[in-house]
């Protein structure tokens, strides 16, 4: 029997995928060289990776969440154009959060199918905490933001293996890492992210403005859908400016 098949031996796993594969056909494809579960939903269908796992039902209903917030009208902020030093950063962010913000969004519906919290990640996700904890020690005060950031979703994330007692002991690590003035940024982060969660609109466009600009050094920044989709399937955070400004900025300034 395949990974699939295995998957769908839950009643609730199996309707949650009938009902997904009549909105979007869904293609599955099964890899043993994958360490963790993907999927995309694109172009009317959906395409999910398996992998190797001890629970496969799990991580399909995690799968088909995304493509369900996906239909709902979730839409990906992935790609970015900006007109200043952190655009690299700018593009990393995007999609970091993008994954990260659908966790938060679907995360309830994860437990209501009848999963454990623990289980709502990849096998290997009782190592992250440990792992940033690893991370947050070669850090400090003269640390960039976005890399606290980057270990402070982690932290807030929904679910996971570690206990909520290690979640409150890392939360206070990272917090003594990083300083006061980052600190109340990450706390803003994390009320945005918290009211979005909480109203009815699924499109994060606007969080994650908000976000960008508690962290400072983005007003010149463009995200949107896809890069080829600027400026119309996108928002800006600061003032607009055109295609041909940011590929003169570029030019004269990446590297």
């Amino acid at each position: 029997m395949g990974l699939l098949d295995d998957a769908r031996k839950n009643p609730s796993v199996d309707a949650l995928y009938i009902h997904i594969d009549a909105q979007t056909p869904i293609k599955f494809v099964e890899s043993a060289d994958e360490v963790s579960w993907s999927s995309t939903t694109m172009g009317g269908g959906t395409t999910i990776t398996g992998a190797p796992t001890k629970h496969p039902d799990a991580s399909l209903a995690h799968e088909l969440l995304h493509a369900k917030l996906k239909i709902n009208g979730y839409r990906q902020y992935g790609a970015t154009t900006a007109m200043h030093h952190k655009y690299r950063a700018a593009n990393i962010i995007a999609q970091m959060l993008d994954n990260e913000l659908q966790h938060h969004r679907m995360y309830s519906e994860f437990l209501n199918i009848g999963f454990k919290a623990e289980q709502f990640y990849n096998d290997d996700d009782i190592k992250s905490y440990r792992k940033v904890r690893r991370e947050l020690k070669a850090m400090g005060q003269t640390t960039a933001r976005e890399e606290f950031l980057r270990a402070f979703v982690t932290v807030i994330a929904p679910g996971g293996a570690g206990t909520e007692d290690e979640r409150i002991k890392l939360r206070n690590f990272l917090r003594a890492r990083c300083g006061k003035n980052t600190w109340d940024i990450l706390i803003g982060i994390e009320n945005e992210i918290a009211g979005w969660v909480a109203q009815p609109s699924p499109d994060s466009g606007s969080v994650l403005v908000n976000i960008f600009r508690l962290l400072g050094g983005y007003d010149s920044t463009w995200i949107g859908w896809t890069a080829d989709s600027f400026p119309a399937n996108g928002i800006f955070v600061g003032q607009p400016f055109t295609l041909q400004q940011a590929t003169t900025w570029l030019a004269l300034h990446a590297h």
